[in-house]
């Protein structure tokens, strides 16, 4: 892996971190909660997602100075975003929402109020103080390669520099996608926790009926 470049993001990395947001949230299905929830269409989605991007608001995973590259010759292979919960004062879920309702439509907003128990079932709450890794993406010629974990090791190494006293990173990921869960296991992730939906229409809004809680000890 000493061949690949690991850099910080810049806001010029904005559509690879598009990118990586939607094949990331799309957890290896068709299904994009920006679409069914907010009821955007996916190019309309890619808009949205730049310009909450473009607002460069620390602390949540929509935040550019969250993100590490991996590169290669100049072509980016995969990225992860990492932040430390609650590092900006504010639960990273309230900048998240902040930015969703400075740059969303208000009708893709009120669909989605509309939409809240379905929101609410598959939630898991961050722990406060620990890092928290949002978003790992790699590119189809760049899989099975070590790519994940030489991205989630590096994102984790920046934010513990930063914050030496951290002692746990936790992730969370849809059920249904094995292949991430099992890359995830090699980085020293544990399965902590399992939540089932129990509401039957959550199906037709997410990616997989369960959300899986990942911690790894960090020293």
């Amino acid at each position: 892996m000493d061949e690949y470049l690991i850099r910080q993001a810049t806001k010029d990395d904005i559509p690879f971190l598009v990118d990586t947001i939607i094949e990331a949230e799309k957890s290896g299905t068709t299904i994009l909660t920006y679409t069914t929830i907010f009821g955007l269409s996916e190019i309309d989605a890619r808009h949205y997602i730049t310009k909450m991007l473009e607002e460069e608001i620390d602390g949540c995973e929509l935040s550019v100075s969250g993100f590490i590259l991996a590169e290669k010759e100049g072509d980016i292979a995969g990225a992860v975003g990492a932040w430390v919960e609650g590092s900006e004062g504010i639960p990273s879920n309230i900048l998240k929402g902040n930015l969703l309702r400075c740059v969303l439509p208000s009708s893709c907003l009120q669909r989605a109020a509309g939409l809240n128990e379905v929101v609410r079932d598959l939630h898991l709450d961050y722990v406060s103080g620990t890092i928290q890794i949002g978003l790992v993406y790699v590119t189809p010629p760049a899989r099975g390669k070590g790519m994940v974990p030489l991205l989630i090791n590096s994102g984790i190494n920046k934010l513990k520099a930063v914050y030496p006293d951290i002692k746990e990173a936790y992730i969370q990921v849809f059920g249904n996608n094995l292949p991430a869960i099992r890359a995830y296991e090699k980085t020293g992730f544990e399965v902590v926790i399992r939540k089932t939906a129990s509401l039957k229409e959550t199906g037709r809004f997410m990616p997989d009926i369960c959300k899986v809680l990942m911690k790894k000890i960090i020293l």
